[in-house]
């Protein structure tokens, strides 16, 4: 189902600021509804009494009074693909860190996102994060390892940084969001960490710089000391993007 400008327009409160068609953040809330319903099948809409507060970025999402937070609930279960965070474990309990209700992760690995809805009775808000760490394996839902770029980017960095660097001056807050913290993660083999800069991106071009130090864990826990002082560290700079070729 697709959903227009005007109907994200008419369900804004007046809390929010004005907002109007074709800007960047009624873009990203109709992105994260068609993620939903492409992927799941899921009408987020249907579930949306009225848009109580929208971020800047797809990352921080937006917030709403939801018309049943039960039917909300049952429905995101009912796609099989996203799992309520389990803050009885470590793991849970550092990625939820942020959520006031309940979180409802979906699934994914490697180099997904994933969308992450925080349910409660009263309000509930949903954003898409950069780092997906919740995967299914032969004994139910898991988090994997990835939830460590998860908490260093999307909670740390993206959360307590930028966030509130956009809600002070928002072109400072758009300059360090240019900015992505890497910790170790599976798309690199658990092999490198570092930052990487965009001098610009959008869907058909990116411009970015990279510096990375080089990880191995034999050589580590083999030698700790020793293993700081030799490591490889690495700068670089890439050009990629799409084209399409017209008929």
């Amino acid at each position: 189902m697709i959903i227009t400008d005007s109907e994200i327009i008419s369900k804004l409160s007046n809390k929010v600021r004005p907002l109007s068609s074709g800007s960047p953040e009624i873009n990203f809330i109709k992105a994260i509804a068609k993620r939903f319903d492409d992927k799941h099948q899921l009408n987020l809409f249907s579930h949306i009494k009225t848009i109580t507060k929208v971020g800047y970025v797809i990352a921080q999402g937006f917030h709403f009074v939801p018309i049943s937070s039960v039917k909300l609930v049952d429905a995101l279960l009912a796609t099989k693909k996203f799992h309520p965070d389990d803050k009885n474990s470590l793991v849970g309990c550092l990625a939820s860190y942020a959520t006031k209700g309940t979180g409802y992760r979906e699934q994914g690995q490697g180099k997904d996102q994933s969308l992450h809805c925080d349910i409660a009775s009263n309000e509930c808000s949903v954003h898409l994060d950069e780092t997906a760490f919740k995967s299914i394996g032969p004994y139910g839902n898991f988090y994997n390892p990835d939830a460590g770029q998860h908490v260093v980017f999307d909670l740390y960095w993206d959360d307590k940084l930028v966030k509130p660097l956009y809600e002070w001056k928002p072109g400072v807050g758009r300059f360090f969001d240019r900015v992505t913290p890497n910790f170790l993660h599976s798309s690199t083999k658990y092999s490198k960490y570092g930052a990487s800069f965009d001098f610009y991106k959008s869907d058909e071009l990116t411009i970015q710089m990279e510096y990375a130090r080089t990880f191995n864990m034999n050589k580590f826990l083999r030698n700790p000391k020793g293993f700081y002082k030799t490591k490889e560290q690495t700068f670089m700079f890439t050009i990629s993007g799409t084209h399409t070729i017209g008929n």
